[in-house]
């Protein structure tokens, strides 16, 4: 059982706001309600470790191989009260094409979100 800190949006301040930027970005969030985050490279691990690190997840740091050769590193977040709290800042299933800045974030984290 993977086991993070769920309470970790509950208030929000610079480190939640760039969680929450870098999930609408790079986020998914699926049908059933879980989330992952994915970067590719060195580079990408480290700041998947990072959000690893953040979030206290006890769990595994996935890697796929992708086509280019290049590694993908996953974490997933099963479904939680934080991955409900997305939904607050407009992370939801199939964003993409329908996502709008969050208006009720604090002009103080504006910049970590973005």
């Amino acid at each position: 059982m993977v086991n993070y800190n769920d309470k970790f949006l509950d208030e929000i301040g610079p480190e939640q706001a760039w969680f929450l930027g870098l999930m609408a970005s790079d986020g998914c969030v699926t049908q059933g309600g879980s989330a992952s985050f994915s970067q590719s490279k060195d580079d990408g691990r480290e700041m998947v470790q990072y959000v690893q690190h953040l979030l206290q997840h006890s769990g595994k740091l996935y890697e796929h191989q992708t086509a280019s050769g290049n590694t993908h590193y996953t974490l997933y977040l099963p479904k939680s009260q934080l991955v409900a709290r997305l939904a607050d800042f407009g992370i939801v299933n199939r964003k993409t094409l329908i996502y709008d800045f969050p208006q009720n974030l604090d002009s103080k984290n504006l910049a970590p979100f973005i």
